[in-house]
This record gives C-alpha cells, sequence and structure tokens, in this order.
C-alpha cells in the first residue's frame, strides 16, 4: 500500500496539466494465480481511492491457474475484470464495494493510441523467461510496423529483456522476439518497459549512434524485492556493462524498496522519473523519492541525462 499512497499523492500534487492520465499495469496484477477471490484486496481495494483509469497486460501470474479448480483464476479472470466487453460496463463482482469498475481492453495483449505515443503490450504468457506463440509475434510485429512514427513508440512486456538481478535475470527468448520484431518492422521501440523481477533497473542499449531505454519496474507490490547481483563478490555499480550483454549498460538500479514510474510526453521527449517509496524502518511520513531520470528524444533516438 506504500506505493499507491505515494501514486496518489503524486496524482494530488500535480497541476491538471500534468496529471496522470492513466496507469499502465505490467502484469502480476493479482498474486499468485489471477485467483478471483484476491482481486478485491490485491486490486479493487487497493487502488480504491487512485482516480486515474488503469490500464494492463498480464503477468505471468495472471495468467496461471490454481491447481485445485475450486476457484476460478488464470487469464480468464484478468479478462474478466480487465477486458470486459463493453456491454459488461460496471463494477464486476470481485470489486465488491469498491468504485472502481471493469475495463474494456479489447484483448489480453493491445495497443493503446494515445494522442502522442503509441503503447504497444504484449501477454508473454507463464512459462519462466515467457513464451510468445506465433500468433502473438505476428501481431506484435504488424503493431510495430504501423506505429505510427510520428509519435513515440513505447513496447511494455512482463518478462525483461535484460535483467542483472540474482533470481530471474532477462530472457533471451524476450530479447530473440524483439529483436526479430524490429528487424522485421524496420523500426525500434523508443523504451521497453518490463517487470516480473521484484527490482528497479534502467539499461541503454547502444546501436551505433541510436540508445534505446530498456525498463525493469518491477518493484510496485510483492514485499520480496530481488537483489542486483554481486560480480566478483562485490555489489554492481552503474554504470555497468555484462560482458555477456556487451550493448546493454545498466545505467541505475533500485533493488532495497519499492517504487513507481512516472511517464511523461511532450513534443519529441519521453521524460521519466522513478520514485523509490519510503521504508517501513524510514522516519514516518517521508515523500516518496525521485531515484532515477532521464529523458528520450524519440524522433533522434538518443538518451538525454
Amino acid at each position: 500500500m506504500r506505493v499507491v499512497d505515494a501514486m496518489e499523492a503524486d496524482y494530488d500534487r500535480s497541476r491538471d496539466a500534468a496529471r496522470p492520465a492513466f496507469f499502465y499495469h505490467l502484469g502480476d496484477v493479482v498474486y499468485f494465480n489471477g485467483d478471483e477471490d484476491e482481486y478485491y484486496a490485491q486490486f479493487y481495494h487497493a487502488y480504491e481511492h487512485y482516480d486515474p483509469p488503469i490500464v494492463a497486460i498480464p503477468g505471468n501470474h495472471d495468467g496461471s491457474k490454481l491447481p485445485t479448480g475450486t476457484v476460478r483464476s488464470g487469464i480468464a479472470t484478468f479478462i474478466e475484470n480487465l477486458c470486459a466487453a463493453p456491454a459488461a460496463r460496471g463494477r464486476a463482482p470481485q470489486a465488491q464495494d469498491a468504485p472502481r469498475e471493469t475495463m474494456h481492453q479489447p484483448n489480453p495483449y493491445w495497443t493503446l493510441l494515445t494522442p502522442l505515443a503509441t503503447f504497444i503490450g504484449l501477454y508473454t504468457n507463464v512459462p519462466e523467461g515467457g513464451e510468445v506463440k506465433q500468433q502473438q509475434e505476428d501481431w506484435f510485429v504488424n503493431e510495430l510496423k504501423e506505429a505510427d512514427r510520428n509519435k513515440a513508440i513505447l513496447v511494455c512486456l512482463h518478462h525483461p529483456v535484460v535483467s542483472a538481478d540474482k533470481f530471474h535475470s532477462g530472457s533471451p527468448t524476450m530479447k530473440e522476439l524483439l529483436d526479430r520484431a524490429v528487424q522485421a518492422a524496420g523500426q525500434h521501440p523508443d523504451v521497453v518497459f518490463t517487470a516480473h523481477v521484484h527490482n528497479y533497473q534502467r539499461f541503454t542499449r547502444t546501436e551505433g549512434q541510436r540508445h534505446h531505454a530498456y525498463i525493469v519496474a518491477g518493484a510496485g507490490g510483492y514485499h520480496h524485492l530481488h537483489a542486483v547481483a554481486d560480480f566478483n563478490g562485490a555489489k554492481v555499480t552503474a554504470p555497468f556493462r555484462d560482458l555477456n550483454h556487451p550493448e546493454f549498460v545498466l545505467e541505475s538500479y533500485v533493488d532495497d524498496t519499492h517504487g513507481f514510474m512516472r511517464v511523461e510526453i511532450e513534443s519529441d521527449l519521453v521524460t521519466c522519473r522513478y520514485f523509490a517509496v519510503p521504508r517501513p524502518q524510514d522516519p514516518p511520513n517521508l515523500p516518496a523519492r525521485i531515484a532515477d531520470f532521464f529523458q528520450v528524444n524519440w524522433r533522434s533516438d538518443r538518451l538525454l541525462r
């Protein structure tokens, strides 16, 4: 709840013109199995006082089913709450007394068109490292190819392409998928947002004179955080280049507290601020702090620090 409290405070103190238009959830909305009985506590009640719309792609925990089958779970409950048919507008049974209504996304993987950016969200399914069927990949390639180049192009996945954590690490499957899609579509997303790993990391991928930001933002809720790996017995110090992935540089990370990212888009710039929220042992009433800040000029594919 500390993260949601900080998001509410950020929204409340923002000027009307700069208030978040929506919250884009990168998956694992409900632990552990998309259990319908957990949607109230983990989603509807948790975000009861957060006013903007919430959109999402599923994570692996949203897609996996409870083994007993006694409670509805898995991707079906995600669809019921976030991909409801327009005719079903209103509150889902899981919302109980919370005022938030169901969302009407067209599919678990989908493209959100806004005046300033195209958000292409891909459901990377349940297996560790992600898995994307050919139908999904074909759709993804086409969405990337058809994305308006006069807007920022942002890709959202649950499983990370690259990660320096001790627990999951990056996914070769996701890297190969994205590389194939970029090659086939002829254009690269300006920022790639991922989650799954329970911390925050920012990588820069350099290809010639072009820079692309790859984000891991998975420290939004679950209590167990994932530490960044040690190398040669010492904690990684950013910037860090892993020789196994020399085109990626770890620019910044936060692995000891939870947080959320605020993304602002105007003109040629995508501006991102990562807010780290206070830990339980921190002094009371301590506000969230900006732990990372960067900008991407999406027209020139340049990273501005």
